[in-house]
């Protein structure tokens, strides 16, 4: 089993809220691996659960630890920091 991280400034509009919370639970809980997300101050919340995910309170600006283990980490790492820092405008924003 691979296990990796990556450091993430979060660009959505929203930050962690409803929608890019969502986002991030439904990859989560497809993905053959697991995912975490660590706020600056050590909170750690299950990529799996929209609610843990919002209770991190983290805000455009912040930056975020991703932490992904299992067959294609790396992979899962780089669809999460798109939900979270969308390219272009693009993304989960309103």
């Amino acid at each position: 089993m691979s296990a990796a991280s990556r450091r993430v400034t979060v660009t959505a509009a929203a930050g962690i809220h409803a929608r890019t919370a969502t986002a991030l639970a439904q990859l989560a809980t497809t993905a053959s691996g697991s995912l975490r997300v660590v706020a600056g101050d050590a909170r750690e919340a299950d990529a799996a659960s929209v609610i843990a995910l919002m209770t991190l309170d983290v805000d455009r600006g912040d930056e975020v630890e991703l932490c992904a283990d299992g067959i294609g980490a790396e992979a899962l790492l780089d669809a999460a920091e798109a939900i979270l820092a969308p390219r272009h405008g693009a993304g989960h924003e309103r």
